[in-house]
């Protein structure tokens, strides 16, 4: 459940300002390093804008459209504005904008953006993760 902040939930236009910046975020439920981390980040979704949805559901690529092989790789975040979707250390970006006590490392993240260095980093996590046994073939907590 979100602070209400600002705008109010109950609202026609809250409702709508929500809906507006919702993301649905698609991670790797097998994982449990994306796990801890998908555990933080919804402690700290006060607004409530994030929804967390693992592709390791069989339902999941086929239902949302998605594309196995790249979410291998990078995790995926898809705006519910138009529908956008964006990988990697992108989504990480997107998912730190909704997180208003995450906005001090913003900066920082766009400079790592820019050099090149936030997708550097997060392709060498994101390729180890199978290696460094966070990964398990199939897992019960999707």
């Amino acid at each position: 459940m979100g602070v209400e902040i600002g705008v109010g939930t109950s609202s026609p236009s809250g409702r709508r300002w929500r809906e507006r910046r919702r993301l649905i975020v698609y991670y790797d439920g097998a994982c449990s390093l994306c796990r801890r981390a998908r555990d933080r980040v919804k402690r700290l979704d006060w607004l409530d804008l994030l929804e967390f949805v693992s592709f390791r559901d069989p339902e999941v690529i086929a239902r949302h459209g998605l594309d196995a092989a790249r979410l291998e790789r990078r995790m995926q975040a898809r705006l519910s504005r138009n529908g956008t979707i964006r990988e990697g250390f992108e989504a990480v970006l997107l998912v730190v904008k909704r997180i208003p006590m995450l906005w001090p490392v913003l900066p920082a993240l766009v400079l790592a953006k820019w050099t090149g260095v936030g997708r550097a980093a997060y392709d060498w996590v994101s390729a180890r993760r199978h290696g460094a046994g966070l990964v398990r073939p199939r897992s019960k907590n999707i």
